[in-house]
Formats: C-alpha cells, sequence, structure tokens
C-alpha cells in the first residue's frame, strides 16, 4: 500500500464496540432552524481550526472548509479531484508514491501536503463527537418539559485523555454538556462516547455504574502519576 494511500486509511472511522446504546443520530428531533444553528457552530469551528492551523492557503480557507463539511469521509476530502501532478506533489512535499487529489492540492501551502493530510483526519475524528454534543446542546436550550427530560452520560475509554477520564460516567444536563472532544485532548481520534439517557424511559441508574468509576478513577490516577 502506497504511504498517502495508508495515511488516507488511517483517516478512516473505526468505532470501538460498546456494551450500551450510544446517542444516536439525533437530527430529527431537531427544527429547522435549530439544525441550522448547529451546523453554523460546525462552520465556524472548522473555519477557525483551518485559519490557526497555518496549513491552508488563507485563500481557500473557505473551499477547504467547505469541502469538510459537505464531504462524507477525510478521504473523500483528501482525494477530491483528478490526482495531482507530480510537481504539484513535490510542491507539497509529498514523497514518492503519495498523492492527492487535485482540488485538495490547490487548497494547501508548500511543502504542507502530510500536514494537511493529518490534520483533516484528525477533524473528521472529532468531527461526529463535536457536531453531536452541539446539536444536543441546542436540543436543551428549549423551554420544552420533553427536552427537559433527556440527560447525557459520558463513557470514557482507557485511551481517553485525563479530562475525560474525570468525567467518566457523569450524566449531564443537555443545555450543560461540555462539547467533546474537550479543549486540549490529544487523542488522534476522541474514544469517548455519548449515551442518550430518557428520564420517562427510567434509564438514569444502571447496575454497571458502581464498577465502572472505581476502574476510571485508577486508570486516571495512574496516567496523572506517569
Amino acid at each position: 500500500m502506497a504511504e498517502s494511500e495508508s495515511l488516507v486509511e488511517g483517516c478512516r472511522d473505526q468505532r470501538p464496540e460498546r456494551d450500551f446504546n450510544p446517542v444516536g443520530e439525533i437530527r430529527h428531533l431537531l427544527n429547522t432552524a435549530e439544525c441550522a444553528e448547529a451546523d453554523r457552530l460546525i462552520r465556524v469551528l472548522i473555519s477557525e481550526r483551518t485559519r490557526q492551523s497555518g496549513i491552508f492557503k488563507a485563500e481557500a480557507l473557505d473551499v477547504i472548509t467547505e469541502s469538510i463539511l459537505v464531504l462524507p469521509a477525510a478521504g473523500d476530502v483528501i482525494m477530491n479531484g483528478p490526482p495531482a501532478g507530480l510537481e504539484e506533489n513535490r510542491r507539497l512535499g509529498l514523497g514518492g508514491g503519495m498523492t492527492v487529489g487535485a482540488a485538495f492540492s490547490s487548497t494547501v501551502s508548500d511543502l504542507l501536503g502530510v500536514r494537511a493530510i493529518h490534520f483533516v483526519g484528525q477533524i473528521f475524528a472529532q468531527l461526529q463527537t463535536r457536531h453531536r454534543c452541539t446539536m444536543l446542546r441546542i436540543l436543551g436550550a428549549r423551554n420544552d418539559a420533553a427536552a427537559g427530560k433527556l440527560k447525557v452520560r459520558l463513557h470514557a475509554a482507557e485511551t481517553s485523555c485525563v479530562d475525560s477520564l474525570d468525567c467518566d460516567g457523569q450524566v449531564f444536563a443537555l443545555s450543560e454538556l461540555p462539547l467533546f472532544p474537550l479543549p486540549g485532548c490529544l487523542t488522534r481520534q476522541c474514544p469517548c462516547s455519548l449515551e442518550l439517557i430518557d428520564e420517562n424511559l427510567r434509564q438514569a441508574d444502571r447496575p454497571d455504574d458502581a464498577d465502572s468509576g472505581p476502574f476510571r478513577r485508577a486508570v486516571r490516577m495512574l496516567r496523572k502519576n506517569r
């Protein structure tokens, strides 16, 4: 497998198996205006991240932001358009056997091709969780009795950042849900999961909560003391 294909393959979404029902697609719970607001906030986030990265050409920031928003996967963004030519790959600092799509390459500054590939992969690894958190918070902002009965429990993983481990098992009102991944999270792909709890269905208390807390606290202490 070529190095570029390996990088793109590494950007694909790989999710660990869960022993509970994670938050699924909740967009259908929002009205048109709420969906538009969630999309606007995600667009702002991506735009800020691409600008702050220093990887992309200033005149192409809107183009790469739109590409990340509308294309379904990191590999689709990176390979967008016909393959870039040899000279273009050299401009981006890509090694032999590496290539990207011409549309993508046109947005990337000189010699930053590999960083651009990794950046897009990380954005996609975090985008779904961040968008989901944004929609949940918008739903929680309603003055609505049904929405008020919904809460979210965070499930951290062994590889989660220390701050997320601190929150493991914690139940949040929708309007108070932090935006995951948390600032400072350095994991390549946020491994945390969100569990939607409907208090009307009496799912707030789980029998395995008592077992998960001490384990996560032990992991957290070990990682802090490294």
